[in-house]
């Protein structure tokens, strides 16, 4: 039983190191050499306008709008450990004489 807990919070503390992992050259190249800050200024100069524009920046956002969606259902799920999420509802006083009522 130890076991599959201390892989899974294994699992949990390995996010930090890839982050580190792949963005930590970059970083450090874009600060300690001015030809890497450079290269990545056009290029976002160069893609951003491409994104931007009025067909692409609602398609855009739609993606951007779903995995947030998938994300924060990613991380209630390993937190609630269950496959299914559960959303709590409140019932108030008014609910249930309205529901008597009709």
């Amino acid at each position: 039983m130890n076991s599959g807990n201390s892989s899974s919070k294994k699992r949990k503390r390995l996010g930090p190191f890839w982050l580190g992992f792949f963005l930590g050259p970059i970083l450090i190249c874009v600060l300690f050499f001015r030809q890497t800050f450079e290269l990545i200024r056009d290029a976002f100069a160069n893609i951003l306008p491409i994104f931007f524009t009025p067909g692409l920046l609602e398609i855009t956002l739609g993606l951007f709008g779903f995995c947030l969606v998938i994300l924060i259902n990613y991380f209630l799920r390993s937190e609630q450990e269950d496959e299914w999420v559960y959303i709590e509802e409140k019932k108030t006083t008014e609910d249930d004489e309205l529901k008597e009522g009709s």
